[in-house]
């Protein structure tokens, strides 16, 4: 597991390879997130895993509850994740879209 911090200053990006889990925190207010793809956005593939499972155990830095869409509030754990139809295990993302201050 991997946990960066992505600023404007710095001008860093984090490559995540195709079929990983990844999600994100909104650390401000009015924060823009762009990612590219490596193909078209397609909602059949598309997988969640529930952001805040116990079994993966991500340390989010939160300070207060955090404003999660109900799409990933509703998310099965990890243990739960459902197979693609070409037979390979796919997590997708998880979208905390932010927090409030």
């Amino acid at each position: 597991m991997v946990g960066e911090v992505l600023t404007p200053k710095d001008r860093h990006q984090l490559w995540i390879p195709e079929g990983f889990a990844h999600g994100f925190l909104a650390l401000a207010d009015n924060t823009e997130f762009l990612y590219k793809t490596s193909r078209l956005y397609d909602k059949a593939r598309e997988r969640s895993i529930l952001w805040n499972d116990a079994d993966i155990g991500i340390d989010w830095p939160l300070v207060d509850a955090p404003i999660v869409i109900d799409k990933d509030a509703e998310a099965p754990g990890f243990v739960g994740r459902k197979r693609s139809s070409d037979g390979l295990a796919r997590t997708g993302r998880v979208r905390i879209i932010r927090r409030s201050l």
